[in-house]
């Protein structure tokens, strides 16, 4: 009787059948860069009407950001080209868009796209000397590989995200040195970074050469990006400690943390944009919700384990800088996603 009321059950869709295998994607490594992973979803795979093949492939960061990558791959002439780019969260929740080329290219077999290549153009066969994993969804997988990546961080040689899809980075990079030694010791002192003598300017400038953007002095997206890549600088080196935390461990808590965690401060950086709001109305805004967001993401474990072990900060010093970070990291997030980098 018990056995016939399971059979009805399962019949019915009432309950799960206990001896239908869960089903799981099957993964391909396609290799490690430093720390960043790259891999593709086997079952992203598919035959386009040219007899070409169409794939996504990631480079996973430990931060929990990714670069999802699509692209158009000729197995018969080992090529491929890119299709579209655009920046992921871990659980696949989007970001912003990325600048690509489109044009044909031919990897060396030993580079990642020529890897890419060699393993979909294997598929339905097991691609040689990859490793492979099996994970419910492709967030399922990019969370654990960011985990691993993360794990694998070391902070002592290299304290700071290099995001080569943004224009702030383009424009940190330029900036000429005494104007850049002068932002982070703004921002070192509390002050906005485009306090810098010449700052402004020289971001408007660099940043219409990274974006391809017109020159303008009201491009608040383009200043925003140059503020938000200095000001978080300045706190990760303030904050550093030897291996003990870097800025992969504060981008984690915040790519981690829940939409409504983030959306204060997402809320009061998107003011800058607004052409309607003064500068000191942004200050004062909502001022409470963004204080409640940095201390819930103070406390995630992703980074409250690595705030512990700091010791030549106090707890009122960590919190206000802390708090700087990611005020600068709202800002550079909302004014990124207006902007494409050009790429030469």
């Amino acid at each position: 009787m018990k056995r016939k009321l399971a059979a009805v059950l399962v019949a019915t869709g009432l309950i799960a059948s206990l001896a239908a295998p869960a089903h799981a994607d099957t993964f391909y490594e396609l290799g490690r860069v430093n720390a960043d992973i790259f891999a593709l979803n086997a079952a992203d795979v598919a035959d386009l009407p040219n007899g070409h093949k169409k794939v996504t492939q990631y480079r996973i960061f430990g931060s929990h950001q990714a670069e999802q990558f699509e692209a158009e791959i000729d197995c018969q002439g080992k090529q491929l080209r890119t299709t579209n780019r655009r920046v992921v969260r871990s659980d696949l929740s989007y970001v912003r868009d990325a600048s690509f080329k489109p044009d044909w290219q031919k990897p060396d077999a030993r580079a990642i796209g020529g890897i890419l290549i060699d393993a979909v153009c294997t598929l339905p066969a097991r691609p040689a000397r990859l490793r492979t994993a099996e994970a419910d969804s492709t967030a399922a997988y990019l969370r654990r590989s960011a985990d691993e990546a993360l794990a694998m961080y070391d902070a002592s040689k290299r304290s700071i995200i290099v995001d080569q899809t943004a224009v702030g980075d383009c424009i940190f990079s330029k900036m000429p040195k005494e104007i850049a030694a002068e932002a982070v010791t703004k921002a070192l002192e509390g002050r906005p970074p485009s306090q810098a003598t010449g700052f402004i300017e020289q971001a408007n400038r660099l940043g219409a050469e990274c974006s391809g953007r017109p020159a303008s002095q009201g491009d608040t997206a383009i200043v925003g990006a140059a503020m938000s890549i200095f000001q978080r600088f300045a706190m990760v080196s303030r904050l550093k400690d030897g291996k003990a935390i870097g800025e992969d461990h504060l981008a984690a808590a915040w790519n981690t943390a829940p939409a409504e965690i983030r959306a204060p401060l997402l809320q009061k950086a998107g003011m800058l944009h607004d052409p309607r709001v003064r500068a000191g109305d942004i200050a004062q805004a909502d001022q409470q919700a963004a204080q409640q967001a940095v201390d819930a993401l103070m406390n995630l474990p992703v980074l409250k384990a690595r705030l512990d072990r700091l010791k030549h900060v106090n707890q009122q010093q960590k919190r206000a800088m802390v708090s700087m970070y990611y005020a600068a990291l709202a800002m550079g997030e909302t004014s990124e996603a207006q902007l494409k980098r050009v790429l030469n």
